[in-house]
């Protein structure tokens, strides 16, 4: 496939150009020939390609200086983003007893979060379909990857045969080796609503502009710095990390860990809350830290955030910066507390480097040729000819997203429709009326902008439910845009099961978001001043 494609190019596999006549292959690229997933994702990327090409509003495109692979580009050109991805306690990456549980008939039934079940009792999901593994599940949505892992192991050395069936047999019965158990593991947290999978796809961007001629030039001056860290950091905002159960998981602890060690040579980072719930163990890395900075006193502090990244000399966690804290993550008290996930945002935030911010939610993925064309869609925030930040041309910037649990059955199909209407078809709709509010993740947002402003979202779970919403009052209110381009497209996971409720509660927990998001805008003192005060003085409707 790759070569097909390359040669299609006008190149060879190793980059240089095919000069013969005969060589060149002129003939077109059957999409419908490769994988499905693959065809989806190459058919939309050459089609979005004619946007960077002229993407209009002004901003035009010289092939000498603009393409990422040509002779003068320069790597000052590529604005600094800042990646956040906050998590609590999701899944990291699935663990061995999950991927072997679901095949009992009792694991398809509502679980009980304390094994004390009875009438009213908060319950959790199920544990499986109650007729097949978990794994055989994911197997069976992807039976030709799951051959393709068998035979790559296999050419690896780490299996004496390609046979996928024997490799799920002697997973199933615990014969694997730890190393091969971890590459299962892996496989299935690809494939599955995982933080895990949102760091990988997170890093396409990273590893996209590494892999260009101009950065690796760069990089060489120093090389004390990962490749592109001064262009691209992710950090992984882990709220729960290090803390004792029940708040905190040390399997999820366990796994943030290898996660981070398997990527140590890439650009990320873990920033976590230090609180008194916190372990011992992480209390004494965070004050040895300080104690060889000197000047800290033991106790000084009973609240920090903490920055840290893998060392692979040291083989574990090394503390890069601690900011002491008065108060808690989360104020106030009862209901009136602030919102987790916007204080584990403004936490990352406060260590956040780059000029522009994305945050990502914990069920999403990006294909690595969307990472090509995020430096071009940055530069709607400021185009290159314009050397002040008041000249800033948006505050927000969205995007396609494209549903990937839409395989999963029925109900992924009807989630990731209604998901896929709203994100993409409304927003590129509004967007071009001048009304499009800042919808959710994955949005670019002006991180100068943030920072000056408490952060990207609202604080109250009460008052502002739907904080993406309220951030968008704040971008409109102050006379700033928040459009939507449509070349731009990343993975996002939906639910894909049909929720097994009281009638009372029958509803996903995007729609209680929704509708009660919509109750609490309207009754705002901001809905009321937005409604009453702001004119929209768009542009003319756009052709769709």
């Amino acid at each position: 496939m790759a070569k097909w494609l390359v040669e299609a190019a006008g190149v060879g596999l190793d980059g240089s150009e095919l000069v013969q006549r005969r060589d060149k292959k002129d003939q077109p690229i059957h999409l419908s020939r490769f994988p499905s997933m693959a065809a989806e994702r190459l058919a939309f990327f050459f089609q979005s390609l004619a946007w960077i090409q002229d993407p209009g509003g002004g901003i035009t495109f010289r092939a000498e200086t603009d393409a990422l692979t040509a002779g003068m580009f320069d790597p000052g050109t590529v604005p600094s983003l800042t990646q956040i991805i906050p998590a609590y306690n999701e899944v990291v990456i699935p663990s061995v007893d999950f991927l072997r549980a679901g095949a009992l008939p009792e694991d398809a039934m509502n679980q009980s979060p304390d094994d004390q079940h009875g009438i009213g009792d908060l319950t959790a999901p199920p544990l499986g379909d109650g007729v097949n593994p978990n794994l055989a599940f994911i197997i069976s949505q992807f039976p030709e990857e799951w051959m393709f892992l068998a035979k790559r192991l296999f050419h690896e050395g780490l299996i004496e045969q390609p046979n996928s069936h024997e490799l799920y047999k002697s997973f199933m019965k615990r014969k694997l080796r730890d190393g091969l158990v971890l590459e299962v593991r892996l496989w299935a947290a690809m494939r599955t609503q995982t933080v895990a999978k949102t760091v990988v796809g997170a890093l396409q961007y990273a590893r996209a502009l590494a892999s260009l001629p101009k950065m690796k030039q760069y990089y060489a001056q120093f090389p004390e710095k990962r490749n592109p860290e001064d262009h691209s950091e992710l950090i992984l905002a882990h709220q729960s990390f290090g803390m004792k159960a029940p708040e905190g998981s040390p399997e999820n602890d366990e796994a943030v860990r290898l996660l981070l060690s398997r990527h140590a040579n890439d650009p990320v980072f873990l920033v976590f809350d230090l609180t008194p719930a916190t372990s011992e163990d992480v209390w004494y890395m965070v004050e040895a830290f300080l104690t060889r900075r000197g000047g800290y006193q033991l106790g000084a502090f009973s609240y920090a955030s903490v920055k840290c990244r893998w060392d692979s000399a040291l083989g574990d966690l090394s503390v890069l910066e601690v900011l002491p804290r008065k108060y808690p993550l989360r104020l106030g008290q009862g209901e009136y507390k602030t919102q987790g996930k916007a204080c584990n945002q403004l936490n990352a935030i406060r260590f956040a480097s780059g000029h522009y911010i994305q945050a990502l939610d914990c069920n999403m993925g990006t294909f690595k040729g969307e990472g090509f064309k995020v430096p071009y869609v940055l530069r709607l925030f400021m185009p290159l000819d314009k050397k002040n930040r008041v000249a800033t041309q948006c505050r927000f910037l969205g995007f396609r997203e494209h549903i990937y649990t839409a395989r999963e059955g029925t109900v992924g199909k009807c989630h990731a429709a209604a998901e896929w209407t709203f994100g993409t078809i409304y927003q590129r709709f509004l967007s071009g009326m001048g009304t499009r509010m800042h919808y959710g993740h994955p949005d670019f947002v002006d991180g100068f902008w943030a920072r000056n402003r408490g952060g990207m979202s609202k604080g109250s779970p009460v008052v502002n439910l739907s904080e993406d919403i309220f951030a968008g009052y704040n971008v409109h209110m102050r006379e700033e845009a928040s459009p939507h381009v449509d070349a731009l497209e990343f993975e996002k996971g939906r639910e894909a099961e049909a929720p097994l409720r009281p009638p009372s509660s029958r509803r996903s927990p995007a729609e209680a978001s929704g509708s009660s998001g919509q109750e609490t805008t309207i009754c705002s003192v901001k809905g009321l001043e937005f409604c009453t005060r702001c004119r929209f003085t768009s542009p003319p409707l756009r052709s769709m």
